[in-house]
């Protein structure tokens, strides 16, 4: 305890994820699961987008099908801030918050890796980043010499996701800060800003064509050879 086991209170990890929201771009898009064992676990599929019914006539047996189910398997890993050794006097006598000064410190950390590998991870001996395991889905618009992505072609982006998805409300587009700089000057044919500017305080964020778009400094620049701007459900 005296190296730092009064600090392990029960809230305490709740409250070092509720943070983590708030630093990785990758977290505010995830669903976070809770499991008891960090063993590998599978995730059930359905893969129907192709299908539809069939016409039958009277009287007629419709046949049977079945849907294609398969499972994706989610792998586990294990990463660690390393150990901050606080003395039990320290805590006694500091006259900052020791616990508040670790959660800060342990959320960059455990941020700066889950953003970083939630984005571009290979997927070998780590996480699959959502660059890669979108790629052969997703749209990639070319990028011209000036740097500049246009509006025809983000527009493009918005409507290669399929209307079903993007009436879930889920939609949303993810591009580092600097990109969202530049995305602020482009203006749509009838010269007006793509771009609305929400207010954060009433927790309404900045949108683009209407839908949220949420920070992650990890994606490149929109003019480099990365995946700069994705946009889906």
């Amino acid at each position: 305890p005296a190296d730092g086991g009064y600090l392990t209170f029960d809230y305490f990890s709740k409250k070092l994820i509720d943070k983590l929201r708030d630093y990785s771009g990758v977290m505010e898009l995830c669903e976070i699961m809770f499991t008891s064992t960090g063993n590998d676990f599978y995730m059930p599929t359905v893969d129907d987008a192709d299908d539809e019914a069939v016409a039958v006539g009277e009287a007629t047996s419709p046949g049977e099908d079945k849907l294609a189910i398969g499972r994706t398997m989610i792998g586990a890993y294990k990463y660690s801030t390393k150990i901050f050794r606080v003395s039990n006097e320290l805590i006694a006598d500091s006259i900052l918050e020791i616990e508040a000064l670790l959660l800060s410190k342990m959320r960059a950390r455990f941020g700066k890796s889950i953003n970083r590998l939630g984005t571009f991870g290979t997927g070998v001996a780590q996480p699959t980043g959502c660059a890669l395991a979108g790629q052969g889905q997703a749209l990639e618009a070319s990028v011209a010499v000036s740097g500049q992505v246009s509006y025809a072609q983000l527009n493009t982006l918005v409507g290669s996701i399929n209307k079903a998805y993007l009436n879930e409300g889920t939609a949303k587009f993810s591009m580092n800060q600097w990109t969202e700089q530049s995305l602020r000057t482009v203006l749509d044919g009838a010269g007006r800003p793509i771009w609305g500017s929400g207010d954060m305080a009433k927790g309404n964020p900045n949108t683009l064509f209407g839908f949220p778009i949420v920070t992650n400094n990890h994606r490149g620049n929109w003019n480099e050879a990365k995946a700069a701007i994705s946009f889906g459900a």
